[in-house]
């Protein structure tokens, strides 16, 4: 029985020194962050000494307060939502949609030989003109010859 709560507290005792060297670790993270910020940050983002002083000063301040035991600590955390989002913003659905159109040369010229096959590639991007978003949408259709058998699709090329 003595030989657990031996363990039991040299555990206790091992648990404060790990989170008190990560809150070590992490203010001299903060320490370095703010020192290069100073040395190599834009000329108009850097500061004062004085406010370097005086942010390690509330954070060496902070450090120094009292500790509550880690399994306390653990008990009082709540799991946090992750509020990451994923991907890009999407832009406003309301804009007007330009619709551009690419047909190959070949089928321009002889429109009666060909005939469309499959759903067209279609790329949107948001556009602007001088004062208005929109939507640019170009479609590239695929088309094939009606008097072949098995060709290859024809179609505008990516640019």
């Amino acid at each position: 029985m003595k030989g657990s709560a031996k363990l039991k507290a040299e555990l206790k005792e091992a648990r404060r020194q790990l989170k008190h060297a990560r809150q070590e670790i992490s203010f001299l993270r903060q320490k370095i962050d703010a020192l290069a910020k100073r040395l190599y940050g834009k000329k108009t983002e850097q500061l004062d000494p004085g406010q370097l002083e005086l942010i390690l000063g509330q954070i060496e301040q902070e450090q120094s307060t009292s500790e509550p035991d880690g399994e306390e600590e653990e008990a009082k955390k709540k799991p946090r939502k992750n509020r990451q989002r994923l991907g890009r913003a999407r832009a406003p659905e309301h804009l007007r949609v330009v619709e551009q159109r690419l047909v190959p040369d070949e089928v321009q010229a002889h429109p009666e030989q060909w005939r469309e096959i499959g759903r067209p590639e279609v790329l949107e991007q948001l556009d602007y003109q001088p004062a208005e978003f929109f939507w640019l949408r170009t479609v590239r259709p695929k088309f094939i010859r009606i008097d072949q058998g098995h060709p290859h699709p024809v179609l505008v090329p990516v640019v």
